[in-house]
């Protein structure tokens, strides 16, 4: 009794602090805007949750109530973001040590934060639901509400990937190496690589037993009802192409009478299962022992992780030192740049080496990777005082407007610096790219800066770029200069102009709150 008492002070703890928090409030709002989005009236040009880009459910409780719990693919992505960091900042702050030192046990702890976050991506869920909710009385295609059929799929599909999803948190935030940029990009590609093996069993898959466990989201289990509802309304045999987000095909949608989903008890064992395994792997992680702070004291780097020293830098900026604001420029640059290790300048000589000689496909592609390196500078870059404690002696002096325009400047010239061979590759064969390119760095600095100043944290910016950096690899716009340069310029010029207004008006006020 003890123990269950201590988990249910500390889930709640958490809870309440973060649904004091205002942000999280704009993120349901959000979530229930994205809900209502998610059922298009008749006519629209696109469908969402669909098979074979044609069938799709009437607007019932029950299709609502699947089509929330289909939504967890994206809650996967965002609302892991959204919830970890809180064991990080416990680690930290050295509130771990001090829980270590009483009978609470860690994995009573660890479960605890895991219920934590389980409840805060819940209420993503149930804001998503309360969007869908209102879209099916709105479109007045089945307008009686039924709850159970509503909650049914959300209880079986969308809480076990919840599951899974703070279950990784949890991981991320106990591996040092993964606590910051280099853990998000990594989850990014662990969702990537996710919702890759769903859509290949959502097509390999056959109805039958091989769909009991299926894939943590569930999709699996979707399809195959789907396409036995398909086959009994209209006679035709749907493939098991899976659509989340699709236009739709002349003629179409065609909809289906989804009034009801009845799950096999096979199939609600398998949904247990994950919800089981994802309890089980949080428990595990106590047996890892008291994790290590990644934040170290002033003066406490080691041997190994001393700063590089970069003379040829001083040298190059010296006649900046002649101007009060050169020098705190110069300051700001070299303090993002002595924290770079070897392997970082070597990653960037070979994308120099490519800007400089590859076609100018390969080019764009360069300049985004130029980019992610610097990911974690844009991305932390706002945040500097507050982690080093200074904040308040900084910003309470009067060159905090200073230091904003030196730290923008220095990360406007950070970015140039990683896309220099680019920028001279195509000054004189393609001016619109290389205009493209510069419009893109400024407006990247400006966001990293806006971004890190309204939200708080650096993941916010991180899974921005890194959404962009994938379209981008397969051929979208916004970060590839080589689509569509001069639309490119325009869209960063105009987005640069609001960001800048709100980095000034929130920079100082909102570091010291």
């Amino acid at each position: 009794m003890n123990g269950l008492r201590r988990f249910g002070t500390i889930l709640m703890a958490e809870v309440l602090m973060r649904c004091r928090d205002r942000r999280l409030m704009l993120v349901l709002l959000m979530a229930a805007a994205i809900a209502w989005w998610c059922f298009p009236p008749k006519g629209a040009s696109y469908m969402v949750l669909a098979l074979d880009e044609t069938y799709r459910g009437q607007y019932s409780s029950a299709w609502v109530g699947m089509t929330v719990a289909m939504t967890s693919l994206w809650i996967a992505l965002a609302g892991f973001y959204l919830v970890r960091g809180s064991l990080t900042r416990d680690i930290d702050t050295q509130v771990w040590q001090l829980l270590a030192a009483t009978p609470l046990r860690r994995s009573t702890y660890l479960l605890a934060k895991w219920g934590a976050h389980l409840t805060v991506l819940g209420l993503l869920v149930a804001a998503a639901t309360a969007g869908g909710v209102a879209a099916q009385l709105v479109r007045a295609e089945d307008t009686r509400i039924d709850l159970v059929e509503l909650c049914k799929p959300i209880a079986l599909l969308a809480a076990p990937s919840c599951a899974i999803t703070a279950m990784l948190s949890i991981w991320f935030d106990l591996i040092p190496l993964l606590r910051r940029t280099f853990g998000n990009v990594a989850y990014f590609c662990v969702w990537l690589a996710m919702l890759a093996a769903t859509q290949h069993m959502a097509r390999a898959h056959t109805m039958g037993a091989s769909t009991v466990i299926g894939d943590p989201f569930g999709v699996t289990v979707f399809t195959e009802a789907a396409r036995h509802a398909i086959q009994l309304q209209t006679g035709a045999t749907a493939s098991t192409d899976f659509c989340m987000v699709c236009g739709s095909k002349p003629g179409t949608p065609v909809s289906i009478a989804w009034q009801t989903w009845q799950p096999t008890p096979a199939v609600v064992a398998g949904r247990l299962l994950w919800l089981l395994l994802a309890a089980m792997a949080v428990a595990a992680g106590a047996a890892l022992g008291s994790p290590k702070p990644s934040v170290r004291k002033a003066g406490a780097a080691t041997q190994r992780q001393r700063p590089i020293r970069l003379p040829w830098l001083a040298t190059l900026v010296q006649p900046l030192r002649r101007h009060p604001f050169g020098e705190l420029f110069l300051s700001e640059l070299q303090l993002m740049l002595r924290q770079r290790r070897r392997w970082w300048w070597a990653a960037l000589a070979i994308v120099w080496c490519i800007q400089f000689f590859a076609a100018i496909d390969s080019v764009a592609v360069a300049t985004v990777v130029g980019w992610l390196l610097l990911l974690d500078i844009f991305s932390r870059a706002a945040l500097l005082e507050r982690d080093a404690r200074t904040a308040a002696m900084v910003f309470s002096a009067d060159i905090h407007d200073r230091i904003l325009r030196a730290r923008w400047a220095a990360l406007f010239a950070l970015a140039l610096l990683t896309n220099l061979p680019a920028l001279l590759h195509s000054a004189v064969s393609a001016p619109a790219t290389a205009l493209a390119a510069v419009a893109a760095d400024a407006s990247l600095a400006t966001a990293g800066l806006a971004l890190g100043v309204l939200t708080g944290n650096g993941r916010t910016f991180e899974l921005a770029i890194c959404l962009l950096a994938y379209f981008a690899f397969n051929g979208g716009g916004v970060l590839n200069i080589a689509v569509d340069p001069l639309r490119t310029t325009v869209l960063h010029l105009a987005a640069t102009l609001p960001m800048a207004g709100v980095l000034m008006a929130k920079w100082g006020r909102t570091r010291l709150a």
